[in-house]
């Protein structure tokens, strides 16, 4: 009967130093499985912060390039508009000697009508002077 309690006993501490055993690698499993996850947390926290970043990253980005494309479009139209007003005023330069030189040619025109009136007249005076001069002789 003793032989049958030491084999029991010694079944017992066998299983008990089996289960210790197998209770001490489940709590080293579990720390390293506790530790992992902070790490995984740290990934996943660094992952979405990146992530987010790059984001941000590509919006700015792309609110520059509008913001470029917007500038370009203003400089061409402000250079457009610079153009245009430049063509007006030689527009109205001409326009303003056309009528300029037009009047002149108004004026000499009126002045050749003058002239050819004045030298009918005279020649009118002359042939008439004659005429009457020649009656009276």
């Amino acid at each position: 009967m003793y032989d049958v309690e030491v084999a029991n006993v010694r079944f017992a501490v066998e299983n008990a130093i089996k289960f210790r055993s197998i209770a001490v690698s489940a709590a080293g499993d579990y720390i390293k499985a506790l530790a992992s996850s902070q790490n995984t947390a740290y990934e996943l926290s660094m992952g979405q912060a990146n992530a987010q970043n790059g984001l941000i990253n590509a919006a700015a980005n792309f609110y520059n390039a509008n913001t470029n494309a917007e500038d370009a479009m203003f400089k061409s139209r402000a250079t457009q508009s610079g153009f245009n007003q430049d063509a007006q005023k030689v527009n109205a330069t001409i326009a303003s000697q056309d009528r300029h030189k037009r009047g002149d040619i108004a004026v000499a025109a009126a002045d050749a009508v003058a002239k050819q009136v004045s030298a009918y007249a005279n020649n009118l005076h002359t042939s008439v002077g004659v005429s009457g001069q020649e009656k009276i002789a």
